[in-house]
């Protein structure tokens, strides 16, 4: 990358008007600095199917009173289930690129949708599968292409 900008920096020096070509300087590489090799994020592996093994406090929201059943997700695995106190509470939203976020969990596309505002894209009740279980969340139907997998929708 430095000799690239080095290189970009003496063809700009020589083109500019007035001065002659004599004038500029070309700057060389440093070639005792060890560039930078580490793979960039966007160069790593794709993240793994989502780790669906969790002690659920719910199943959906019969067993919240009618309220939210929330799934907390941090780098692909649940960490926490549980009931919400109130029907606007968890409004699904999940990173796919750190598999991060929360959703529903769902018996049907209403359960999804009680209680968002303003409504949002997660209004499907969708099957996630990972670590040998399954589940039913509340997720998008146009990005199961993204999750490798891992989710499906109707």
């Amino acid at each position: 990358m430095r000799a690239a900008i080095v290189v970009g920096l003496s063809i700009a020096l020589g083109a500019c008007g007035g001065a002659a070509m004599d004038d500029v300087v070309t700057l060389q590489p440093d070639h005792a600095t060890v560039q930078d090799m580490s793979v960039v994020s966007d160069l790593t592996a794709p993240p793994t199917s989502p780790d669906l093994t969790f002690a659920a406090s719910c199943g959906g929201p019969a067993d919240c009173n009618g309220d939210p059943c929330c799934a907390q997700f941090v780098k692909g695995s649940v960490t926490t289930v549980a009931c919400t106190s109130s029907k606007s509470a968890c409004m699904p939203m999940l990173n796919l690129a750190t598999q991060t976020g929360m959703t529903r969990i769902c018996t049907a596309d209403a359960d999804c949708t009680s209680g968002v505002t303003p409504p949002n894209d997660y209004s499907t009740c969708c099957t996630a599968s990972g670590g040998g279980q399954s589940s039913k969340i509340c997720f998008s139907k146009t990005l199961p292409a993204f999750s490798m997998g891992a989710v499906t929708c109707p």
